[in-house]
């Protein structure tokens, strides 16, 4: 009504929406089809440095273990040798966001022959 004007500017960041995708199945038969058990991230958000990669037996003995996020598990004790029985592995993940949250996941997958 005065000939006032008013600016605003301000600065709005976006961010990606961070997550991450395990199966609960996989089948390491060769046949180029789910033959390995790898989680799945996002594009954005996976803090590399802190990625931790498990597989245990029932009895709760090591077979897989791995920081490189592009390893997965081909069902083979230390990824050597022939695949193990079909049966229920236990699995655990540890890794941070590049915003330094920590996450810990434990849960199961079905190795299928």
């Amino acid at each position: 009504e005065h000939d006032c004007a008013h600016e605003i500017t301000k600065t709005i960041e976006i961010k990606n929406d961070f997550q991450m995708h395990l199966p609960n199945i996989f089948t390491p038969n060769y046949d180029g089809l789910n033959d390995e058990f790898l989680p799945v991230f996002t594009d954005y958000g996976l803090d590399k440095k802190t990625y931790r990669f498990e597989i245990f037996d029932r009895w709760g003995r090591l077979l897989f273990s791995s920081s490189e996020p592009e390893k997965g598990w081909n069902g083979a004790i230390d990824n050597k040798g022939e695949v193990i029985k079909q049966d229920i592995y236990v699995y655990r993940i540890k890794y941070k966001d590049l915003d330094g949250y920590l996450y810990e996941k434990t849960g199961n997958v079905k190795l299928v022959k």
